[in-house]
Parts: C-alpha cells; structure tokens; sequence
C-alpha cells in the first residue's frame, strides 16, 4: 500500500514536469535499488515510459543502489543535489556512478505536492492531520538531534583529559618505541649471558 502510494505520488508529480520526465526517459531499461538505511527497507525504481514503476522485490541485477538515511533524502527533496548538506555517509552510490547521480538527481528534483495527493487519497480533513502530525514528528526529531549532539558535545568537553593531544600522543608512542628497542636489547644480551654460562 504506501509502495503504491511513493508510486503514485512521483508519477503525478512527473506528469507537470517535463524536465524531469525527460531525464527520466534517458533512464528508461535502467534499474535501480534505493536503500533507505534508517528503515533498513529497499525499493526498486525502474522507469518505464509510462513513469515510475515501484517495487519491493529486489531483482538479481540492478544497474545502481543508492544508500540513504531518510533525513538525507528530505534534504534531497527540500535542497536538491548539489545544495543539500549531507552529512558523510548519508548517501551512498554503488554501481555506475553516472546513473547513481542521474537517479539522485531525478529523485531531487521530484516536486511533490503531498497536502494535496494525501487530500486526494485520505480526504481533506485527515490529510491536514497527516500533515500536522507529519510537520510536528520532522520538529521533534530535529530537535532530539541537536539536543543529542549539543549533549555529546558536553561530555566530550567535560571529560577532554581523556584524550591526548595529537603531539602528546606522538611522544608516548615514540616513548614507547624507545623502551621496546631497550627491552629487545636487553633480551640480547641477557641470551648471550645465559650462553656463556
């Protein structure tokens, strides 16, 4: 049901875009694996020249995956490609890099206007509670994310003595290096001792 759903939302939000549609024409045989890290779920994405075509079974050949937390691709969605400010390793391509971008791109670039595909599917009065609930969760998970970074943060600067400095770090290890050639030496001529013996 929500397969068919993402499915629907995309091809109605393709048919007033006639950009996107033609990058997603130059896509057409293509496959590909969008794995959506935080839910630990994978979607299929072929186009077809109907538009897209959604699935869940997962074939033995995909031309690109496409790795992603869900908040990166809100960001996607919200910035587009080349402005959304992904954190490292949230958004991956494996496969053939050109159409890893083709894809990310096409799925950036995708307006979709929910309030008014959710009235369409849901009704207007349970679409605006769809929504409010939907805009309230993103509120709530973004502040759950910086209260845990600014928390994180503090315990890294109230307990800083347990990190060495990189040049501390560099004279211990060398400090170290120095007993272990002593230790070694010592065990020499402790043998040769011991032979003469």
């Amino acid at each position: 049901m929500l397969l068919q759903f993402f499915e629907l939302a995309s091809n109605k939000a393709l048919e007033f875009d006639s950009g996107t549609r033609a990058r997603l024409d130059k896509l057409q045989g293509r496959t590909l694996c969008l794995h959506i890290t935080s839910l630990n779920q994978s979607v299929v994405l072929t186009p077809q020249a109907s538009g897209l075509e959604f699935s869940s079974i997962i074939p033995e050949h995909v031309d690109v995956t496409l790795k992603a937390s869900l908040p990166a691709l809100v960001k996607l969605g919200r910035d587009g490609l080349d402005d959304a400010e992904l954190e490292p390793g949230e958004l991956e391509i494996i496969g053939d890099p050109l159409v890893g971008q083709r894809f990310a791109q096409l799925i950036a670039q995708l307006d979709i206007d929910w309030d008014e595909l959710l009235s369409d599917q849901f009704g207007p009065s349970p679409a605006k509670v769809i929504s409010s609930v939907a805009v309230s969760a993103a509120a709530l998970a973004k502040e759950g994310r910086a209260k845990l970074h600014e928390f994180v943060l503090q315990g890294i600067k109230e307990n800083d003595d347990m990190f060495a400095d990189p040049l501390s770090a560099r004279e211990s290890k060398d400090q170290i290096d120095a007993l272990a050639t002593q230790v070694t030496q010592l065990e020499k001529r402790l043998k040769a001792l011991l032979d003469r013996v």
